[in-house]
């Protein structure tokens, strides 16, 4: 116990000598899991047990780790050495009740219980056998009466068909979870927001993960453990193979709801996130004797982007520490040494939570934490070495006769395998924005002169240097987010227009910051016109009979990406960044798009390049090999996709009701390489915006003014340039297709209201809810699944209908504030006869 009488809770060490024993159990699913309530009954303190069985070749192996090595009888503990059962086999789940709020616990209380919570999104739960037994941390008791030091974290085995579908099964349930209400917000000790449901997903897809079942080790007389009886319930085994993933629209309704909760919980976390910045700051400064300067530069660097710069120190699990340009300068010494994890170093009691990759660089370190994360190790210092001092901007387009442009640096990766890849060691895929610009490769975005390609940069620059989500999903009439794309990395970004002069650039992106309200973004936009400056040329020809090979201006953009640190570059247009090249010629684009795809993973950005389509693909929307000349380009990118305007004579734009004389504009994604790609198109609406450079008189009233001057008039009211903003065109679709369900739940909201005409939302949802399933119209009983149900189909414009005695009523779901948390209400209008629809 500590001095204020909480009871303090230390991990256990990691597992580093002993043994590894199989235990084969068989029968029924009960008698299974019988035989498995003795195992467990009888463990020891240095007892645990893995669910799935050491690799074949003998029944007991002696425990190294992986840093050690392996020998004749040996084994370490990774996934690739307990992988899971082609067969039948034990799938545990592990719960931790102690970290729900509120709102996940009354949604549970609604539901009844976590096993009927289970069974509402995957009924197999129902039916299934289950062993159930309290986690040892939730068996500690105080003094004699015996007070539970934490809540009912506990844990749950099943026997499932086939273990290799765990995986697959555990991310479907989440997400279906998640989806029925079970979500909530975990805030880590750095600041960042994580969603959660029900039950660990991590540590219960993880076969090599070990279940600590054994009484815990107490060492305070105050102290007791209490009993923790194990729970066995009949049935049968519990299906995975029939849970479907979510569809595209529930995994875009899952998004909205964790974007929501986002919000939700983004004021505490900033404040824990700007206090864990402070206190990290403070320890760097005093054990390592740098500069607050450059210890906040690392602390913010490491928490942002997961990159740790050279100042930024590791903890080893031997007690030992070490700063990455340390382990950078000497990789063997530090290979496969376990350590804690870097941003949260007390995370799971600070031991075995990562590990340092140093074998082959780039080096990182692979942490376990919160479901797993990448950490680069000082990417420059690996890459660049012995570059020298970051110079201004404007000397870096100085020719350097010195170097030979042709000479690439770095060389391409190679790896051996000679056996089953570890997954753990794999780093999860990363993105600036999540699915359209994937960090370190290349995407190409196709269409016709005139459709908007710019703007749609300009667009993307401004949400990601500004790091606004908003600007890049929009919102609709609810505040909910329209697009389904994420922001995953906020920074500087590089626009290169080889077309437009730098003012026709500035127009456009002040245009944007007017719109969006964007007054100063977090990080700079470098505005780079090849019409009034230096133009780029990634690779040239020096003669007909000659290859193509890099010119100087792919050393002069890395340089650039280096000097500003930029995630995001823009390149505009495709047939601008070559000299002596064929367009038509799959050898050229192919070199060229190679070499941007090498530039962008050395310089780990994003490179976004801006492509003209053919005359005769102008309206190919979603078509990868939309692009004007050779086809090899689209093999090197990773994302594409094309804009194209919408006519409303495509089959699906059809249903829109909508012309070309709307100016909508319609992106499609034609390949998705590291992803699912969405079927669902963005739509946009170009709308010309002021600029802001007049005098602020009205352009009609500047008109009636000057009239005998149109250029007085024109700086009287200034320039206007386009801006795009997402439409949500499947409303118009839905409107078609769930009228009849928008007014039944209008109807069951008008009589609700009785002589009232307005009322708050929180008091009806449940009373509308509970009438909308008894005739059927959804069957959702969690609070968020009810009131999303109710403002989709209330939203916007409402519902007309007409009553019985011909009176013409409007029912609405609106907010009386633009704030996202702002309470919606329910409100009743009369309308004339003859306004009925």
């Amino acid at each position: 116990m500590d001095g204020t009488g909480g009871i303090k809770k230390e991990a256990a060490p990691g597992l580093y000598a002993g043994s590894f024993r199989k235990v084969r159990l068989e029968g029924t699913p009960k008698e299974v899991l019988g035989g498995l309530e003795a195992q467990l009954q009888s463990l020891t303190s240095k007892q645990a047990i893995i669910c799935a069985p050491p690799r074949v070749g003998r029944d007991e192996w002696q425990i190294t780790t992986a840093r050690q090595g392996l020998e004749e009888g040996y084994l370490s503990r990774t996934q690739e050495n307990f992988e899971a059962l082609n067969g039948p086999a034990i799938f545990g789940m592990d719960f931790d009740s102690a970290e729900f709020p509120e709102a996940l616990l009354g949604a549970l209380k609604e539901a009844g219980s976590i096993s009927h919570a289970l069974a509402s999104v995957h009924p197999s739960f129902g039916k299934a056998a289950f062993l159930r037994r309290n986690s040892a941390s939730a068996g500690v008791g105080v003094g004699v009466g015996g007070k539970k030091s934490l809540t009912s974290s506990h844990h749950r085995y099943y026997v499932v068909p086939d273990g290799r579908l765990i995986p697959e099964f555990v991310r479907n349930l989440a997400d279906r979870l998640m989806l029925a209400g079970f979500l909530y917000g975990k805030i880590t000790a750095s600041g960042h927001i994580l969603p959660r449901t029900l039950f660990d997903t991590f540590a219960s897809s993880d076969s090599s993960r070990l279940f600590y079942e054994a009484d815990p080790v107490l060492q305070d007389d105050k102290l007791r453990a209490l009993p923790r009886p194990c729970v066995v319930q009949d049935g049968g085994m519990l299906d995975l193979a029939s849970l479907p993933p979510l569809s595209a629209e529930e995994a875009f309704r899952l998004r909205v709801l964790v974007s929501e909760m986002e919000a939700d919980l983004a004021a505490p976390a900033k404040a824990i996130r700007a206090a864990y910045i402070e206190q990290r700051v403070a320890d760097l400064v005093a054990r390592r004797g740098i500069s607050p300067e450059s210890a906040r530069r690392s602390v913010q660097s490491a928490t942002e982007r997961h990159v740790l710069d050279e100042h930024f120190e590791i903890f080893f699990d031997d007690g030992s520490s070490a700063t990455v340009r340390e382990i950078i300068n000497d990789p063997t010494q530090f290979h496969r040494k376990s350590c804690a994890d870097p941003l949260e170093p007390d995370y799971g009691g600070g031991r075995a939570v990562a590990m340092v990759l140093a074998s082959t660089r780039p080096f990182v370190i692979n942490s376990f934490a919160h479901g797993g994360a990448r950490y680069d190790l000082a990417p420059q210092l690996q890459m660049f070495e012995d570059r020298e001092e970051a110079l201004p901007l404007e000397s870096l387009f100085r020719e350097r006769s010195e170097e030979d442009p042709s000479q690439h640096i770095g060389q391409p990766g190679l790896k051996v395998v000679t056996d089953r890849i570890e997954p753990k060691g794999i780093p999860p895929r990363e993105w600036v924005v999540f699915p359209r610009l994937p960090l370190g490769d290349v995407a190409q975005c196709v269409g016709e002169p005139g459709v908007s390609k710019s703007t749609l940069a300009l667009r993307d620059a401004l949400a990601v240097s500004s790091g606004s989500e908003p600007v890049l999903r929009g919102v609709d009439e609810t505040g909910a987010p329209i697009s389904p794309e994420r922001l995953h990395l906020a920074g500087p970004v590089i626009i290169y227009n080889a077309e437009d002069r730098l003012s026709e650039m500035e127009r456009r992106l002040a245009a944007s910051q007017r719109h969006f309200d964007v007054a100063k973004p977090k990080h700079p936009i470098i505005l780079w016109s090849g019409e009034d400056g230096t133009k780029l040329t990634i690779m040239q020809r020096d003669n007909d009979r000659s290859a193509m090979k890099r010119a100087p201006g792919a050393d002069l953009l890395e340089r650039i990406i280096d000097q500003y640190k930029a995630v995001l570059v823009v390149l505009d247009t495709q047939i601008s960044l070559t000299a002596g090249g064929h367009e038509n010629s799959n050898d050229d684009q192919d070199a060229l798009l190679q070499e941007l795809a090498w530039i962008a993973a050395r310089s780990r950005c994003a490179i976004e390049v801006v492509h003209h389509t053919a005359k005769h693909t102008r309206n190919a929307a979603g078509d990868m090999g939309a692009g004007r000349g050779g086809f090899a380009a689209v093999g090197k990118v990773r994302s594409a996709f094309t804009l194209v305007n919408v006519t409303g004579e495509a089959e699906d734009e059809r249903a829109w009701g909508v012309s070309s004389a709307d100016g909508l504009i319609r992106l499609d994604y034609a390949k998705i390489s590291h992803d699912r790609k969405p079927s669902v198109p963005l739509v946009f609406k170009r709308m010309s915006v002021s600029v802001g450079n007049g005098c602020g008189v009205r352009p009609g009233a500047a008109g009636a003014l000057f009239d005998d001057d149109p250029r007085a008039a024109l700086q009287a009211a200034g320039d206007f340039a386009p801006v795009l903003d997402l439409v949500k065109i499947e409303a118009r679709t839905r409107k078609k297709v769930d009228g009849s369900k928008a007014e039944a739940i209008a109807r069951i909201a008008h009589d609700l209201l009785a002589e009232n005409n307005t009322l708050p939302l929180p008091g009806l949802w449940e009373a509308i809810g509970a009438r909308a399933r008894e005739q059927g119209i959804f069957e959702g009983k969690a609070r968020n699944v009810v009131v999303g149900e109710i403002t989709s189909a209330l939203g916007g414009g409402g519902v007309q209908f007409t009553l019985g005695s011909g009176q013409v009523v409007l029912i609405r779901a609106l907010k009386r504030s633009s704030a996202q948390t702002a309470c919606w209400y329910i409100d009743r209008s009369a309308k004339a006869e003859d306004g009925a629809q």
